[in-house]
């Protein structure tokens, strides 16, 4: 997604107007149908078919698709109903009677499925989640045609699956002790324990107890560049964070607090190895694991942490250089998969600086200023097609502008170097990492708060397919007020401070603002001037706008929805839905108002629908986005939620849902005949006789045509032509490296860059690198600069060392044991009061949403809690910090 056009079909926003809407010649009628089978025909030759409407008992919740051949889909409905077709989603028939056959239960009373968790080594293999009564579960190893009742005396609270092995499974739960109306003087006290099974739930075995976090070990085959050989040969080791007092009620984790360890075992439980004493959370995704550790040492300040980070799953850890100096409330993960970690770091508020590490992932300079972060998300986006392309929002105003520098005090600074805390981004664009939800570490749980909590530690299969799956779940809750015009009331239609969209095609090493399209599609020019620019919106506020989109079969191909001018809209009369085709670097106006969209046939096919107001129509492009077509798909208008396809997205059938009144609606959409032709010529690619072109990435900077150092080529379909792509087509790649330039390098620790330029200044509100000292003239040779990782550029530029002043390090104060005591004593109330005021509600995924991303960690307002008495522990709870 980023180069120059080979076509001109994008670019001229006319041929997106109705005036020039490309019609294909077999499709000369468009029929409205109801409730029967029908198609669009012409001359005896069916083109577009459309399913039966179903009706569900309740809005439709969550769909996936199981199987080699993805034509057998699981529904579940937001009573907690299943649903399962055989025939891509034409058809259905519903399990509930199956399940509750089983258990003989009522399925009008209590039987309610919560969710779906999916074995990775087993395509057919899941695990369905009871959210409701006395059973903890049902298994499946043929994608649901038959169930097998789990055998636990107790409802689960999180199962995650064995990585290579389809039978086994983590499981844990909440002891009858953490239920308000059970006595505590006849059970024994609240814990959160960790299950193993091995025969799918019919046999159990006790792995440890009082957990606050799990993870299988190796997750996936391969762990990435940092992965060790032998560690990967560990398929069984489990990972745990631990509390390490083990007498009374489990606390609520809410905080960090002294006192939980990670531990690990290789023998499922039979003993365990303590590898950082302190380390309360932790994350692991492509070769990375970053925990967060609480350190507890005289002279340190409350809330005092560390990010550890080890390379080589687990052996060694090293403590993450971070250029600022400053409180941190929380991090982020926002990528890993190209050879580094992108953090996004929270310091209170509704932003967050962004920080991209080195290949090693412990020393980070900082990318972006003041990235949008709401409800745990990050308005984050990495296109997924493309490496090294980032799409992100950045709050604009005087003190937070993304060139200007964070104040802070030398002393704060010395203080709170490498504070951190957690966030959380759901996998939704998912986006985003392929991770499992860590679960909510809680405590005493009454009824309700137990069946919300839902089991939070499934694997999913991708970020990106927890993400589309999530997308419509999110809508799905929030369709309801998606029919008026504007916002509701008290949300102001802009935001402030402004809201603007950037894009990097150098992995975050430089950034720039959108271009916005020279013509909409009522053919008029949207604006001009300095400030005339396209402004996106991300999963920040997915419950309002469809958020951007992009997917790893649909090569250079983005939709997103939002507005051009000086600054992101929150008003949808103001609202238009865009696309690219060459990874952001162009962008068109498709519609006017906000469309949720899916891409089908490897990004060829893309359906959209109208996701703000009730509609009985859809619309389709089987030349990306160069025409559009109206299909009806209703007789009676509904609300749209969602156009989903299988997780691959390159085929052609699609099932659209959405709901009337509280009923549940759902239509598959077959284009399968729309063009007969299969798609020929991948070794002639870009010659007249082939259907492909050869396309590159361009960001129209220095250097033009590579990303990250080198020129990547792609075949893909001609956007013109009327064939179809095979489900199994896979895009050949061609790499040629370039010469360097200021592209190619990101700013080193304690320097930055200024939106819209390429060199590094010094900063001095961060950190030089640990390794270069100061001379005893307050002077260091430095480099200004640092090669972006996965960049294989060779030649060209150079950068040289120059000489920066830098502060001499200051004495370390040393405290007395009295001292320290008093201390300590004097910075708990304020610790607990941090803690008592509120707390986060966190998850780990990713599949939203999946989000920014996959998150890590997140707890409130970075406090700490050390052992104190009952009484100056409820006196805590009431002081507020200033």
């Amino acid at each position: 997604q980023a180069p120059k056009r080979s076509h001109a079909g994008l670019g001229h926003a006319t041929d997106f107007g109705p005036r020039k809407m490309k019609v294909p010649r077999s499709l000369l009628s468009v029929a409205l149908c109801g409730g029967c089978l029908c198609s669009f025909a012409a001359g005896g030759k069916e083109d577009i078919r459309l399913g039966k409407e179903v009706e569900f008992d309740s809005e439709v919740r969550d769909i996936q698709w199981f199987g080699a051949d993805k034509n057998t889909l699981l529904l579940q409905t937001s009573t907690g109903r299943v649903h399962r077709s055989e025939d891509h989603g034409e058809t259905w028939t519903e399990l509930t009677p199956q399940l509750s056959e089983l258990t003989r239960i009522d399925p009008e009373k209590t039987l309610r499925v919560g969710r779906f968790y999916r074995s990775l080594a087993d395509p057919m293999t899941l695990f369905a989640h009871c959210a409701s009564g006395p059973v903890a579960g049902f298994a499946s190893t043929d994608a649901g045609k038959t169930w097998v009742q789990v055998q636990k005396e107790s409802r689960l609270q999180s199962w995650q699956f064995h990585p290579t092995r389809s039978e086994w499974a983590l499981a844990s739960h909440w002891t009858e002790g953490c239920r308000k109306a059970v006595s505590s003087a006849v059970v024994k006290p609240c814990t959160h324990d960790l299950f193993l099974t091995k025969d799918l739930g019919r046999t159990w075995s006790l792995i440890a107890s009082r957990v606050v976090q799990f993870s299988w070990g190796a997750r996936r085959q391969g762990l990435g560049s940092g992965a060790v050989s032998g560690d990967l040969a560990k398929q069984d080791r489990i990972w745990i964070t631990q509390f390490k007092d083990q007498t009374g009620n489990q606390p609520r984790l809410t905080h960090w607090r002294l006192g939980i360890d990670l531990l690990r075992t290789d023998d499922l439980g039979k003993s365990f190895r303590k590898v950082l004493q302190d380390g309360n959370k932790f994350q692991m995704t492509n070769g990375y694991m970053l925990v967060v550790k609480v350190l507890d040492e005289p002279g340190l300040a409350i809330g005092d942490i560390r990010l550890m980070i080890s390379a080589d799953h687990g052996r060694t850890f090293k403590e993450a250089q971070l250029p600022r100096r400053l409180r941190h409330h929380s991090y982020s993960v926002l990528d890993t998969s190209e050879g580094a970690i992108v953090l996004h770091v929270n310091q209170g508020g509704e932003s967050g600086d962004v920080y991209i590490s080195d290949a090693t992932g412990v020393t980070f300079s900082l990318s972006l200023r003041n990235n949008l972060r709401k409800r745990g998300l990050c308005a984050f986006e990495k296109v997924m097609n493309l490496n090294g392309i980032y799409i992100a929002n950045v709050v604009d105003d005087e003190a937070k502008s993304p060139s200007a520098k964070t104040t802070a005090s030398p002393d704060e600074a010395e203080v709170f170097e490498g504070e951190s805390s957690g966030s959380q981004q759901e996998s939704m664009t998912v986006r985003w990492l392929s991770e499992e939800r860590p679960l909510d570490a809680g405590g005493i749980l009454d009824e309700q708060e137990e069946d919300e909590e839902v089991a939070e530690g499934e694997a999913v299969l991708s970020r990106a397919d927890a993400a589309r799956r999530e997308t419509g779940k999110v809508l799905s809750t929030a369709s309801r007020g998606l029919s008026l015009p504007s916002l509701s009331a008290g949300r102001r239609a802009q935001a402030d401070p402004p809201v603007r969209t950037v894009i990097s095609f150098d992995m975050g090493g430089a950034w720039q603002e959108l271009s916005s399209p020279s013509v909409g599609v009522d053919g008029k020019g949207p604006c001009s001037g300095k400030k005339c620019h396209l402004h996106l919106h991300g999963f920040t506020e997915m419950f309002d706008f469809a958020p951007v989109y992009s997917y790893r079969n649909a090569v250079g191909i983005l939709m997103g929805s939002g507005n051009i001018g000086a600054s992101l809209s929150f008003d949808r009369s103001e609202t238009s839905t865009y696309m690219s085709r060459d990874g952001g670097l162009t962008w068109v106006e498709v519609k006017k108002g906000t469309w949720i969209y899916e891409y089908g046939n490897h990004g060829g096919l893309v359906v959209i629908a109208d996701m703000a107001n009730k509609t009985s129509k859809a619309e389709y492009s089987f030349d990306e986005g160069h025409s559009w077509h109206e299909i009806g798909v209703a007789d009676q208008a509904l609300d749209i939620t969602n156009v989903l396809i299988e997780p691959d997205a390159t085929a052609r059938k699609f099932v659209m849902y959405g709901h009337r009144g509280v009923t549940g609606i759902l239509r598959l959409l077959d284009f399968s005949k729309l063009h007969q032709r299969v798609c020929e010529g991948t070794k002639e690619a870009g010659t007249d006789k082939s259907d492909y072109e050869r396309w590159s990435p361009s960001d129209q900077l220095a250097g033009g045509g590579c990303i990250l150092g080198h020129k990547d080529e792609y075949v893909r379909r001609k956007q013109l032509a009327e064939c179809f792509n095979e489900e199994g087509f896979e895009h050949p790649t061609f790499q040629n490296n370039c010469r360097c330039t200021k592209e190619n390098y990101e700013c080193e620790l304690g320097f930055k860059r200024k939106l819209g330029s390429l060199e590094c200044t010094r900063d001095p509100s961060q950190q030089l690198p640990r390794s270069e000292r100061c001379g005893q003239d307050g002077r260091a040779s430095v480099s200004a600069y640092r090669r972006v990782p996965g960049d294989t550029c060779a030649g060209g530029f150079e950068p040289e060392q120059v000489r920066v002043r830098c502060s001499l390090p200051k004495p370390q104060v040393q405290l007395s044991p009295a001292q320290f005591k008093q201390t300590s004593a004097s910075t708990q109330e304020v610790g607990g009061a941090e803690g008592g005021s509120s707390s986060t509600m966190w998850t780990l995924a990713g599949g939203v949403v999946l989000a920014c991303g996959s998150v890590l960690l997140a707890l409130n307002r970075g406090a700490v809690f050390r052992p104190t008495p009952p009484a100056r522990h409820a006196c805590a709870q009431t002081h507020t910090r200033p």
